[in-house]
């Protein structure tokens, strides 16, 4: 069985989300337009092996959201976290930071798959 994976429909469905700028897969050397979204895959591993064969994969996907402002940080990341749940996601954590004039949003999402 080849690597399960779910990141390409995440990020389609990301930047269906209103006045996001950019979604990326991968760090950029520098976050230049806002608001972005970074989503990286945090977890690929066997859930569950039936006939020595892998049969459900725990999928977790870190999603980022790199914003100016804190008000438009959370309104986004509310959207993000409903687009998410709709896939079937879970929100296993949350955290905020504030980085070099931004705000950002550390989300991690996982699924069974």
């Amino acid at each position: 069985m080849a690597l399960r994976d779910d990141k390409p429909r995440v990020i389609e469905a990301l930047r269906t989300l209103p006045d996001v700028k950019a979604v990326l897969d991968a760090w950029p050397e520098r976050v230049s337009v806002l608001p972005t979204i970074i989503v990286e895959e945090a977890r690929n591993s066997p859930a569950d092996r039936r006939d020595d064969r892998e049969y459900l994969t725990r999928l977790e996907y870190y999603i980022r959201i790199f914003t100016k402002h804190a008000k438009e940080r959370s309104s986004l990341a509310s959207a993000a976290d409903d687009l998410l749940l709709t896939l079937g996601y879970e929100r296993n954590f949350n955290h905020e930071t504030g980085e070099s004039g931004m705000c950002v949003k550390h989300m991690r999402y996982y699924i069974y798959v």
